[in-house]
Order: C-alpha cells, then structure tokens, then sequence
C-alpha cells in the first residue's frame, strides 16, 4: 500500500490543525460516526466539519492527557526497545478525507525509513478502571481509531498504552482487521458525502449521553414559541412517564433495601455470609465542588392536559368503531 500523505507536519499551529481536521474524517470522528464515542454524535462531528464558528474546547482531562502524553511514550519506548518519532497529519494516500493524527510512529530504530507500527498514548481517571480490563481490552472507540489510523497508514498492528489514575500502567495490542476497516470506510464515505451536501444527520439511534449532550448545545435555549409534536410526540411523553415511573418505584425500591440493610448492620461496617464480605456500610468523606450557575430547560409533562387528549383519542376511536 503507498503510504498517506502529509497534510500537515508536526508542531503546526493549532488553527491551522483544527482547519485540517475540517477536510476529512479522524480516527476520533469515526469512532462517533459509528456510535461508540462515549462524548460525541455523527452530529457533533458533522458540525465540526461544516461550521467554521465552532471552537474546540478542551476540557481539563483532555490537557493533562496532552501534558502526559510524552511521559506514558517514553516509558512504553524504554519497556520495548523500540523508536517513537511524533507525526503530523496525514491523508490516505487515494482518500484524502481520510485523515490520521497519530500520537507517534514506531520505528526499530532511530533513523530507519519507515514506521512498523503505530503507537496511540491514553490517560484515564481511576473510574475508567473496567473499560481496560486489566489491559486485556481495549475501549471500543479507541478499538475504532486504532483501526482507523491502520487503514490510513496500511500498518499491520497499532500498540496502545494507557496511564490510569496516574499511578497504573497497561498497555494491549490491535492487529489489524480488514473486515472492521472495510466498515468503517464504508460508514465515513457515506457521512462524508453528507458533509459535501450539507446534509446533517439526525440523532435517531445515538447513544443517550451524547446525544442529550448536543440537544443542550443546539437547543439550550427556549425561544418561547409553541409546536404541534403530533402523534410521535404523544406517544414519546407516554413512555416518558412511564420510564420515569419505573424509575420512581425502582428508587423506592432500593431506598426501602437500603434502609433494611442499613439496620441489620447498625454500627458495623462490613456484613458477611458464608464467611464472604458481601456488602460495606462505610463513612467516605465527599469533596466539596463549585457548580456554575446555569438555566438549563426540564422537560415537565402536563399530566391533566395529557389525559384529556388521551381520553378525546379514545372517544374518537370508539365513535369511529
């Protein structure tokens, strides 16, 4: 395979990344387009690529994993021998919307001509403990870059290492899957004509959290008019009630467990049986937090409005009958 194509090198200017990153679809973006991003939509990345206004904003985690990132390289470099070299932006070499910005390339040596492997550094908080396994596997948006930037460079395996709560090192390895690579493609090449047509995508099956997460975004803020949501929107508030009723029980549910629990413990802390530590009833100190200020909107159901429309439907219905 003819290897990619530069499109920017190392060290270029952040603006200039970021208007790049606009002329193609990213390993990150296509973990999204796929529905595996835990943060971001096919929206969101549709958004990125066609509206210059928008910023990137970073958050705290993202820079210390910037600041980091070296630190986790050399330290994977020492255990394997091997040469790390950063790389810029690079373009499949027949796809230029296909783009890759790699953390580093892997080489045997310092000074040979080309890179065996491709090297992905990761930071993660201590609650991220369970998504690696013990480092027998892999997130599966990062599964999807690792693959992504695979098919970009034609590589054969992509080494991933990943420092977790700052103190735990693991690391794993993604042989390279035709059959994945090939449905990514095929899912980028589609989003990407949309992106052409200026077609954006709806958030009809994306996961709940990020989905909400661009909701916020592009419909934070009420402009006080009315809309007609039909017989879709009515349907929706039903189960919408429902599941928030479910909800309700369930937390009733556990309260009363928890309670009960609670006073067959009383002052201890740990409960057993058989000999097995089954439940702990500890005191955990809370961090205080400062929470900004915010006006966000709620969804509240008017329940006598609702049951009104429901039970004229169900006169029409039995007139019709």
């Amino acid at each position: 395979m003819p290897a990619p194509t530069l499109v920017l090198p190392t060290g270029a200017p952040r603006a200039e990344w970021l208007e790049a990153r606009r002329s193609g679809i990213g390993g990150s973006d296509v973990a999204a387009l796929v529905g595996v991003h835990p943060n971001k939509t096919a929206l969101h990345v549709y958004l990125d690529k066609v509206d210059d206004d928008r910023q990137d904003e970073a958050g705290e985690a993202a820079y210390w994993g910037s600041l980091l990132e070296p630190v986790v390289a050399d330290h994977w470099a020492r255990i394997h021998g091997k040469h790390l070299a950063e790389a810029g932006t690079y373009a499949h070499h027949d796809r230029p919307w296909m783009l890759a910005n790699v953390d580093r390339l892997i080489f045997n040596a310092a000074g040979d001509p080309l890179p065996e492997e491709i090297y992905e550094g990761k930071t993660a908080n201590q609650h991220k403990t369970a998504e690696w396994e013990q480092g027998e596997r892999i997130p599966d948006h990062y599964q999807a870059q690792c693959q992504w930037y695979l098919g970009v460079w034609g590589l054969p395996r992509a080494r991933i290492a990943c420092l977790i709560g700052g103190q735990r090192f693991v690391e794993a390895t993604i042989e390279r899957d035709e059959e994945i690579i090939d449905g990514l493609i095929t899912v980028a090449a589609e989003f990407w004509q949309r992106v052409i047509n200026r077609d954006p995508p709806s958030l009809d099956g994306e996961p709940v959290g990020p989905a909400l997460d661009m909701l916020r975004l592009i419909h934070g803020t009420s402009n006080g008019k009315t809309v007609d949501i039909g017989d879709r929107g009515l349907a929706l508030l039903g189960d919408y009630q429902q599941a928030k009723a479910e909800e309700s029980a369930a937390k009733t549910r556990a309260d009363e467990a928890r309670r009960d629990l609670w006073a067959i413990l009383g002052d201890a802390e740990v409960g057993t049986v058989d000999g097995q530590e089954v439940v702990k009833l500890a005191n955990e100190p809370k961090a205080e937090h400062v929470r900004k200020a915010s006006n966000p909107r709620v969804l509240r159901p008017k329940k006598k409005a609702l049951e009104s429309v429901r039970a004229g439907r169900a006169r029409e219905e039995g007139a019709a009958a």
